[in-house]
């Protein structure tokens, strides 16, 4: 399916893309408020079941009097990622300030309004009703609002959402099914209050857990790399970290030693492998000490970085693994 583009300075733009939110959106009414010519476009596509749609827009005000034409449709329950600018969410008398990295919830078919005050970029997801109730002819209990410093399930799903809307209009159709189904759940497991890995959330759990060896992959270089510096890093606890591992035969810091080892060992084997010190290929794989690297080295391998540089030298035989832990 093609994406859909409109874009409010295009001819005929501002009724073309008033029409264009409506047919997404609802039956909302958009207000321009800056002072300037109004900017906006808007891309979206469909996901499955979902609809995922990215907007950069000036100053303007949204206000939706009962967004869901029928509770089944499926723009019936919303997520939005706020990417950048500052908005005012205000629905059943409670106001919300979203922010550069805000997560909201939220259910259409009650009265709301957004105040965006500067321009923004976001994210929205739509998802139908049935998903998240069994109930598709009452107003669903949603409402959810997490900040930029939010871990857990809302990071990943925030994390995936901004990940994804790079290339709305670039990915096939099985992809996108796919990809709609693992937002789904993510939305699923956070509205029913599950904000930790659980044994079956097994979707969310392989999400992040590729995000962390990812970033371990990226950042082996640097020596004060740590479950810390992780932690940090993708606004999580040290404690999720580990959770998110539980299930593995490693943990997660014998992985990132095994990975520095690893990339070191492929040092000492490549064509440029003459070229460099046994400390230069300790220093550019995160080692802060050559001593430490050498014992590490050899209780993983069985032989000092010296001794297999010069069995390398000699002969291709395959060098013998040891299954012990760096100290």
């Amino acid at each position: 399916m093609r994406a859909i583009i409109a874009d409010v300075n295009e001819p005929d733009g501002e009724a073309r893309f008033g029409a264009v939110m409506r047919s997404l959106f609802g039956d909302i009414r958009q207000k321009f408020t800056n002072l300037g010519r109004p900017e906006a476009r808007l891309i979206s596509s469909s996901f499955g079941r979902c609809q995922l749609s990215m907007l950069q827009a000036s100053q303007h005000q949204v206000d939706g009097e009962h967004v869901a034409r029928q509770s089944y449709d499926s723009d019936a329950i919303k997520v939005l990622l706020q990417m950048s600018g500052q908005a005012r969410f205000s629905q059943m008398g409670e106001v919300t300030h979203l922010a550069d990295g805000s997560l909201l919830v939220y259910d259409p078919t009650q009265p709301y309004s957004f105040i965006n005050e500067t321009s923004i970029r976001l994210v929205m997801l739509q998802l139908p009703r049935g998903v998240l109730s069994s109930r598709t002819d009452t107003p669903c209990d949603v409402r959810q609002h997490y900040g930029a410093d939010a871990s857990g399930l809302p990071r990943v799903l925030a994390l995936m959402l901004a990940s994804v809307s790079t290339d709305i209009a670039c990915i096939d159709d099985d992809s996108r099914k796919h990809i709609g189904d693992t937002l789904t759940s993510l939305v699923c497991a956070i509205t029913k209050g599950r904000e930790h890995v659980e044994g079956d959330d097994t979707i969310s759990a392989s999400i992040l857990r590729q995000r962390i060896l990812d970033f371990v992959q990226k950042n082996l270089f640097d020596p004060e790399l740590s479950i810390e510096t992780i932690a940090a890093s993708l606004r999580c606890s040290k404690r999720y970290l580990h959770r998110t591992f539980e299930q593995e035969a490693l943990t997660l810091e014998r992985y990132i030693w095994d990975a520095r080892l690893e990339r070191c060992r492929a040092a000492l084997l490549g064509a440029q492998a003459g070229r460099l010190s046994l400390s230069q290929v300790a220093f550019s794989c995160g080692f802060n000490s050559s001593s430490h690297f050498s014992r590490a080295f050899k209780q993983r391998y069985g032989m000092t970085p010296r001794e297999f540089r010069h069995l390398g030298d000699a002969t291709s035989s395959p060098f013998i693994e040891v299954q012990n832990s760096p100290a």
